[in-house]
């Protein structure tokens, strides 16, 4: 996966993937984008709620917003773009 990450940037030259990650990120809502950092931290749901002082199942909503609006599978390769973007 990285190789391929690394190959894409090289090829694309579209700038760093930090820019990149930042320009993605972007798409979210402040709300949406609070709860992408949570999963940067590695945090469940109700680690996410507690924080942001909402239940499980608004996270969950968030969580499956984030995911589709950034074209991902799962919260780990969120919390790798928020890594990437230097937010966490």
């Amino acid at each position: 996966m990285i190789k391929t990450v690394v190959q894409f940037v090289a090829v694309s030259g579209a700038g760093s993937l930090r820019a990149q990650a930042t320009e993605q990120l972007g798409r979210l809502t402040d709300r949406e984008r609070e709860v992408a950092i949570g999963l940067g931290r590695g945090w469940s749901n109700a680690e996410i709620g507690d924080a942001l002082g909402m239940g499980v199942s608004t996270v969950k909503g968030h969580v499956s917003r984030v995911l589709g609006k950034l074209g991902m599978n799962n919260r780990s390769q969120a919390a790798v773009m928020v890594h990437d973007a230097g937010l966490v």
